[in-house]
């Protein structure tokens, strides 16, 4: 809402003496807290996944000390602006909360590299070792074409990993390239298998298996895979009679279950850096496509924020 206008009195050589008239509005001034957060956000994730540790734990410590000096000295001794609005003070509170945010987010990356790094999955990619490894696969298998043959690309979380004599019990993200034989094989399946560990291009990894042979199945998806799967049968049937394109992307934005969108398509939202959206920020979109709706049917129903996005969302196809 609008601040009420101010209200002053005229001096005599107005329209009459001691007559109240409303002064002029001031403009409103965008707020840009949130999007400096987000933008600290995003840049203390970047500062842990690619500073050192040794040069990450210096430029976090300057940084935090400097947000401790912003919050418990200088702030408190700079008032708000006249009238209320935001002055100095406001700035400085501002940047300290950036501050505080960057900091969380990079010790968060921080530890999430340095965790994968140590891993003995990692320790062992780095040598090119051959292991055999027992694995929950969690992404599906999806068919690639290559200049010779034909493979299968999956994401699996690597349990148990055996190498050099030593059987080790482990938690490691690992990519797998295998043969098209395991294109069969069902998400949340436990499956064992040898092959090869190299070095992975990605942080969130902790090495890339190149698998030996067929799968072997040693239990099928639990409970909770059967859940997930029955759920993202149920979007696939409700789009299934669109085109390709919206057919593959819907459950892509709902669930994350990208098995079905086209390679083009996702070879555009790469470019465009909005790989996320096939995620769990896909999820974020619909949420807020469904208040839309909702309010649009219901205008003075509640439980709907009227600061959702108005004509921009109209008319779009799924």
């Amino acid at each position: 809402m609008r601040p009420a206008p101010r209200v002053g009195v005229r001096d005599l050589a107005g329209e009459g003496a001691g007559q109240e008239v409303a002064e002029p509005e001031e403009p409103d001034r965008p707020d840009l807290r949130t999007p400096a957060l987000a933008v600290a956000a995003w840049s203390g994730g970047l500062l842990g996944l690619l500073c050192p540790p040794a040069v990450l734990a210096g430029v976090l410590g300057a940084l935090l000390l400097t947000a401790l000096l912003l919050g418990r000295g200088l702030v408190r001794r700079v008032p708000l602006g006249p009238g209320g609005r935001a002055g100095r003070g406001d700035l400085l509170r501002a940047a300290a909360g950036c501050l505080l945010v960057l900091v969380a987010v990079a010790v968060v990356a921080g530890i999430r590299v340095a965790v994968v790094a140590q891993d003995p999955v990692a320790v062992l990619a780095a040598h090119d070792a051959s292991v055999r490894v027992e694995a929950t696969v969690t992404s599906d298998p999806r068919l690639r074409q290559g200049g010779f043959s034909d493979y299968v690309l999956l994401r699996a979380r690597v349990v148990e990993v055996a190498a050099r004599g030593q059987r080790t019990r482990v938690s490691a993200p690992v990519l797998v390239i295998a043969d098209p034989s395991w294109i069969e094989v069902e998400l949340g399946s436990r499956v064992a298998v040898a092959g090869r560990l190299e070095p992975a291009d990605g942080d969130d990894l902790a090495g890339l298996l190149v698998a030996r042979g067929d799968p072997e199945v040693r239990a099928p998806p639990g409970p909770l895979w059967r859940g997930a799967d029955a759920v993202r049968d149920a979007i696939r049937d409700a789009v299934a009679h669109r085109p390709p394109s919206q057919a593959g992307l819907v459950p892509a934005l709902v669930v994350g279950d990208d098995s079905r969108l086209p390679e083009d398509l996702t070879e555009d939202f790469r470019t465009t850096g909005l790989t996320h959206l096939l995620a769990v920020s896909g999820t974020n979109v619909c949420q807020a496509d469904w208040c839309h709706d909702h309010r649009d049917r219901h205008p003075h129903g509640p439980g709907v924020p009227a600061c959702l996005p108005g004509p921009e969302w109209d008319g779009q196809e799924p």
